[in-house]
């Protein structure tokens, strides 16, 4: 006996009901892979919101009212104007999955059938959790590109460049002229983030310049060299740690890898390699209270480096981004969160019922400050 569509659509949607509702947290646990939506998507974390748009306050400047005294002196009362509005768009991403009506009929044991909305249900799930990391690690292309605000927006090397290999500061100005997020780095220098060049060659071993190192003597009798560099992008790693206001996980002799991973460091994998060669060469003594092996991986003061494969698109300038994730929050639209419509009749396949999944959201970077990007030239994520 032929079963019926409107049969079948009952049969999916109570399918539906018993897996329960589609929640991105369960699919970021089972999938630790997804470095951004494992940080991203904790409860703590993750917002709701309505509106056309997303905004937030942020504190651009300091009033510097503070001042000395004497005793009864009279008081000169001020409101300083130190907040902003910041203001990014809602993105929207999508995806799908079909049951085909005689798909059903060669499945005929309920617990298969169960099984077989289940597997298309959860491959869509991974498809539209694997989209979000990836965009994630990538930025819009333009101001009214339909990409998520992801960290190549946020974290830039627009602006001035840094004057040497081997230097850096908060220079990491706007992507767009419009401002990142409605707000103008130029007109607020604090809404920038922090960019270090360094040279090519302190990922190879052969730096180019002597702008982008140091020397120390080494005179333990260990054979090594009477002296050694310091590499520029060690320094700027140094640097950027210490005015990002950058803190280790736990005692940086053993790092800890379950504490939420508040803050972290993240490169393609030229620039890993290139970071486990430094820790070679120098065989532990330059960088004993900088890089050290841990447990199969690289440390930098106690933080991993952690190898994220969309970073090899911009494995030509080989970026190292140094992240406060306390500072990135997702946010999902009220009604829009991962919303499951259908299962429907596909258009031209009777035969078909589809289901759609649908989210609203984009993610928003607090304190821009509090991050850094190290590359040997400007940077252009653009994750198609």
């Amino acid at each position: 006996m032929a079963i019926a569509v409107s049969d079948l659509q009952d049969l999916i949607t109570t399918t539906q009901k018993e897996l329960g509702e589609l929640k991105w947290t369960e699919i970021a646990t089972d999938l630790q892979e997804h470095t951004a939506l494992s940080s991203l998507l904790q409860e703590s974390r993750v917002q709701f919101s309505s509106g056309t748009s997303i905004q937030w306050n942020i504190m651009v400047e300091n009033s510097g009212l503070a001042k000395d005294t004497s005793l009864f002196a009279t008081d000169e009362v001020n409101i300083g104007d130190v907040m902003k509005t910041a203001e990014i768009g809602w993105k929207h991403q999508t995806t799908n999955y079909a049951i085909e009506r005689r798909e059903i009929a060669f499945n005929r044991d309920p617990r298969r059938i169960v099984d077989l909305v289940a597997v298309r249900r959860a491959d869509a799930m991974i498809s539209m959790a694997e989209h979000m990391e990836k965009r994630f690690w990538g930025a819009p292309t333009t101001a009214t590109d339909l990409k998520m605000n992801g960290v190549g927006y946020w974290i830039t090397t627009s602006g001035t460049v840094p004057s040497a290999d081997g230097t850096g500061g908060f220079v990491g100005g706007d992507k767009f002229s419009g401002g990142t997020a409605g707000l103008s780095s130029a007109d607020y220098p604090r809404w920038q983030n922090y960019w270090g060049k360094y040279a090519a060659g302190d990922l190879t071993g052969a730096p180019a310049t002597t702008n982008n190192q140091n020397y120390s003597a080494v005179a333990d009798g260990s054979g090594q060299p009477a002296a050694f560099p310091v590499l520029g992008l060690v320094k700027q790693m140094r640097e950027a740690y210490i005015k990002t206001g950058f803190k280790p996980i736990a005692n940086a002799s053993v790092p800890s890898y379950n504490t939420g991973d508040r803050h972290g460091i993240y490169c393609g994998y030229t620039a890993l390699a290139g970071l486990e060669q430094i820790v070679e060469r120098t065989n532990d003594k330059v960088t004993s209270a900088d890089l050290q092996p841990y447990a199969g991986r690289v440390v930098f003061r106690g933080v991993p480096i952690t190898y994220v494969p969309h970073l090899d698109a911009a494995a030509d300038n080989n970026p190292i981004y140094m992240l406060n994730w306390g500072t990135f929050h997702p946010v999902f639209l009220e009604g829009e969160y991962m919303r499951e419509m259908g299962p429907e009749v596909a258009p031209n396949q009777h035969t078909t019922l589809v289901t759609h999944i649908d989210c609203t959201l984009n993610t928003y970077c607090t304190d821009r400050r509090r991050n850094a990007v190290l590359s040997n030239a400007a940077v252009t994520l653009q994750n198609n």
